[in-house]
């Protein structure tokens, strides 16, 4: 092979090497939501949803009276749970109580506010 053609073998396989890394890092750092890998944790396959991390917070009104607030999440809701409870003034989420979930979005109230890991469906 002449020298002109093992410069550019070399340089296509350079060329081929970084768009390898470029696409195979794509998203390791982005906002996008999680794909599941396709279990759930009973075991029972989980086509076409994905997880994503919502954070939301209730407080109560001046009259004293708790209020609900709503988080929306991308799509239908499937399955949430609860990782972080940042809840002050020594209100805990108990879920059915201060939170749970309906339709497209998470809801929260007497003074819960915590980190939810919700499965979306995708639609």
């Amino acid at each position: 092979m002449s020298k002109n053609g093992r410069i550019f073998t070399t340089r296509v396989s350079i060329l081929l090497f970084l768009l390898t890394l470029v696409v195979g890092c794509t998203g390791m750092n982005s906002k996008e939501p999680r794909a599941l890998s396709g279990t759930a944790a009973s075991d029972e396959a989980v086509a076409g949803t994905f997880e994503t991390r919502i954070s939301c917070s209730s407080g109560t009104s001046r009259a004293g009276t708790n209020r609900m607030t709503r988080c929306f999440a991308a799509g239908q809701i499937v399955g949430a749970r609860l990782l972080t409870d940042t809840s002050e003034t020594g209100a805990s989420c108990r879920n059915a109580n201060s939170w749970g979930y309906r339709n497209n979005w998470i809801w929260v109230s007497g003074n819960c506010s915590g980190l939810f890991l919700v499965t979306v469906s995708r639609q």
